[in-house]
């Protein structure tokens, strides 16, 4: 490979890194997209989490009550 070609690689894994959530749910992997741009909570394991751990990313919960309007707008048609 080129590093021209490695480069750009990493460039775009850096880029999904900053933008989503990837969360390993009871139901799977789930990828929703970030509120705000870093690399805070790239990837969590939420499978036995409590309320306690959810209040202590807020970031992932609203990530996550975002996505589901958005959904539900979506299937409502608006």
């Amino acid at each position: 490979m080129t590093p021209v070609i490695i480069i750009l690689a990493v460039a775009v894994l850096a880029a999904v890194a900053m933008n989503y959530h990837f969360m390993l749910t009871k139901n799977g992997l789930k990828v929703i997209k970030k509120a705000s741009w870093g690399v805070a909570d790239t990837f969590v394991d939420t499978r036995n989490w409590g309320p306690i751990d959810w209040m202590k990313h807020a970031d992932i919960l609203d990530a996550m009550v975002n996505d589901t309007l958005n959904d539900l707008k979506k299937d409502l048609g608006k």
